[in-house]
């Protein structure tokens, strides 16, 4: 999956959000197999990666240490609905993150201007399982969206510098 799939949607994700290299991310929602956090900090990216299911974290650790990334890519266990998104450049937002809306919008609130929020929505034919949210929601905002395999999208949106 990561080969065949992933690894190409990350691609275009970074391509949207055009980092510079060494920014700061957070990832809300890593899992016990954080990829999306591992890939950014493999591009250059300095990430914080939070989850709130304490297995997932001690099991995401652990894969870190064993990569040998712990220098660049923080574990952290937190409720990625109350976390504040100042001071980071850029907040990826997993698929199974619940309750999404809430998240995103937490997310978008908090986050310092010139913030870029990546986001992505399953095929509509997908749509009963997962929420989705499109990106004409974000005002004060410039979005772009980009479609990978079988109709998935990934969303960008960069906060304005003025409203």
């Amino acid at each position: 999956y990561y080969h065949l799939v992933y690894k190409k949607k990350l691609k275009k994700e970074l391509k949207m959000a055009q980092l510079k290299e060494g920014a700061s991310i957070l990832h809300i929602g890593c899992g016990p197999c954080p990829y999306t956090a591992l890939s950014l900090a493999e591009h250059g990216f300095k990430v914080t990666a939070v989850d709130c299911v304490e297995e997932a974290v001690d099991k995401a650790e652990k894969l870190v240490e064993r990569k040998g990334l712990e220098n660049v890519v923080k574990i952290v266990h937190e409720d990625g609905g109350e976390l504040s998104c100042s001071g980071y450049d850029a907040v990826w937002v997993s698929l199974n993150v619940y309750p999404k809306r809430e998240v995103l919008e937490r997310a978008f609130r908090t986050m310092q201007k010139g913030a870029v929020l990546i986001y992505r929505n399953v095929p509509q034919w997908l749509s009963g399982r997962y929420e989705l949210i499109p990106k004409e929601t974000w005002e004060n905002s410039d979005t772009r969206a980009a479609l990978s395999n079988l109709g998935a999208q990934s969303v960008m949106v960069r906060k304005r510098f003025r409203i």
